[in-house]
Order: C-alpha cells, then sequence, then structure tokens
C-alpha cells in the first residue's frame, strides 16, 4: 500500500510538468487509438464471416451446389464488401459457377 502511495504522489508531482501533461495525453490518445482500431478490426472480421456464411448457405438452399473451389474462395475471404457485392450477383440470379469459375489448368 506505502508502495501505491509513493508511486501516485510521483505521478501527482510529474503530472506538474506540463511535458509530462502533454507525454501522458499522447500515450492515452495512442492506446484508445489502438483499442478503437483492434474493436473496428474485429467488427469487420465479424462482418465478413458473416456475410460469408450468408452467401454459401443461399447457395447452397437455392440448390446451386457450390463447387470446393467455390466454397473455398468464400470462406477464404475476410473483405466484407467483396462479399456483399457477391451475395448480390447470387440475390440477381447468378450461379456459383458464374461467380467462381473454376481455375483453368496452366497452359503447357
Amino acid at each position: 500500500m506505502l508502495g501505491e502511495v509513493l508511486q501516485q504522489d510521483m505521478f501527482d508531482k510529474l503530472r506538474e510538468l506540463e511535458s509530462f501533461r502533454e507525454y501522458e495525453a499522447k500515450v492515452r490518445a495512442e492506446h484508445e487509438a489502438t483499442i478503437k482500431a483492434e474493436a473496428d478490426a474485429r467488427v469487420a472480421e465479424t462482418e465478413a464471416a458473416t456475410t460469408a456464411d450468408n452467401l454459401a448457405e443461399f447457395l447452397i438452399l437455392r440448390g446451386d451446389a457450390p463447387t470446393e473451389h467455390a466454397l473455398n474462395t468464400i470462406s477464404a475471404c475476410r473483405n466484407a464488401p467483396l462479399l456483399a457485392a457477391w451475395l448480390k450477383r447470387a440475390y440477381l440470379g447468378e450461379t456459383s459457377a458464374q461467380l467462381f469459375p473454376e481455375p483453368k489448368p496452366p497452359a503447357n
């Protein structure tokens, strides 16, 4: 407990210095920005995963029978706007084969 009191007293004395207050504010702002960026990344990842699941499920329920290539492409994609565009195109009638054509074998 004495250590906590001494530590707090040291911080109080340091905060009397304008340069320390500026440094402390900068560190807090950087920390808050990092936390926000991590939260935004988690939201984007969740949105992409949800849209990918919706796309795969829609294609399957529609009876489209997406290939392994199509399902792998969908599950590997973490770009939410791209997944949303594919889903909209599927809603408008494009088939899995049109959205995700099988790769062509390399020419010899």
